[in-house]
């Protein structure tokens, strides 16, 4: 197995509990593809936002950072 992901909808929300890319796949672009997928399958299902769980040591190079 490569990678996976768990999520839930509520209503018109996506909630990503988890995302994990085997060590070996890590950095080649899995992550993302993985990430825009579980997107599709949200907004096909009606939901209009989504949220990520996740800790600041998970991979911080992977998700992008936005200043508010």
């Amino acid at each position: 197995m490569i990678g996976g992901t768990v999520g839930s909808k509520d209503n018109e929300c996506l909630t990503i509990d988890f995302l994990w890319i085997d060590d070996l796949y890590r950095g080649k672009g899995y992550g993302s593809s993985l990430l825009r997928y579980i997107e599709k399958v949200g907004r096909y299902n009606g939901c209009k936002v989504a949220f990520l769980n996740t800790f600041s040591f998970q991979e911080p190079d992977f998700y992008p950072k936005k200043e508010l």
